[in-house]
């Protein structure tokens, strides 16, 4: 569906589970890392290529997987020692 047709309702459920919901684990858990200042601990966030690469249709799904991948970039981080790995399947 293009991004126009998109109903303005289940564009925002999707926004809402795919950025903000990561937005809001991150926030509840956080603090629960630093109080305990557990050296290995780390936030994982896991996105999409479609935030990377938008496909025809599916502009929605694309548009809330990207500002997952902002998101997840070292300069947006809690932490002072940020560290993003970006893994995939390749076929």
């Amino acid at each position: 569906m293009a991004i126009l047709d998109v109903p303005e309702e289940k564009l925002l459920n999707i926004i809402h589970i795919n950025t903000l919901g990561m937005w809001r684990m991150t926030k509840c858990f956080f603090p629960l890392l630093e109080k305990k200042a557990v050296d290995k601990a780390c936030i994982v966030n896991v996105t999409s290529v479609a935030g990377l690469v938008a496909a025809p249709f599916n502009g929605a799904y694309s548009m809330s997987k990207f500002a997952a991948e902002v998101r997840s970039l070292p300069n947006t981080h809690y932490t002072t020692q940020p560290n993003t790995t970006f893994v995939g399947i390749y076929g």
